[in-house]
């Protein structure tokens, strides 16, 4: 018997895929991880942004079979709040909603980026987009997002 933590994308997936005989253990009450849908009072709320999200024919082609119909398709419109501004996602790509100072802050750092190698996530997110771009979305962004030290 495998057993297989949490029935999220990455628990169902294992054992859809594994031959043989296992067990899932999740502590939630519902399947889906944080790709889920709760109904609360007659809403329909999305665990986001952890809605599926692919360009991979295998991955859409088996989740359509598997949801039956089941399944709600949208464009992602995505936007992060900075500097009194709205920037749409992916942020390193669309500054130009910007105050000018952050702009060229996130322009200098690319430019002036280090070029060490990384030993922990935070060293690479500087290295790879630079000081300002760093500083203003990367590494607040995946503190919240992980709630972990990213320096370790």
């Amino acid at each position: 018997m495998i057993p297989i933590l949490g029935a999220g994308l990455a628990g169902l997936s294992a054992a859809y895929h594994l031959d043989g005989e296992h067990l899932i253990l999740e502590r939630d009450r519902d399947v889906g991880g944080l790709c889920k849908s709760v109904n609360i009072g007659g809403y329909v709320f999305d665990y986001a942004p952890h809605i599926l999200f692919t360009r991979d024919d295998y991955v859409r082609t088996l989740f359509e079979g598997l949801l039956k119909g089941n399944l709600f398709r949208h464009t992602r419109e995505a936007y992060i709040y900075l500097g009194g501004a709205y920037v749409r996602y992916p942020f390193e790509a669309n500054l130009n909603t910007l105050p000018e100072e952050i702009i060229q802050e996130c322009i200098d750092g690319v430019m002036n980026r280090k070029t060490t190698e990384s030993t922990n996530f935070e060293e690479w997110i500087y290295t790879t987009f630079g000081d300002g771009i760093a500083r203003h979305y990367m590494v607040p962004y995946n503190r919240k997002i992980w709630k972990y030290d990213l320096s370790k």
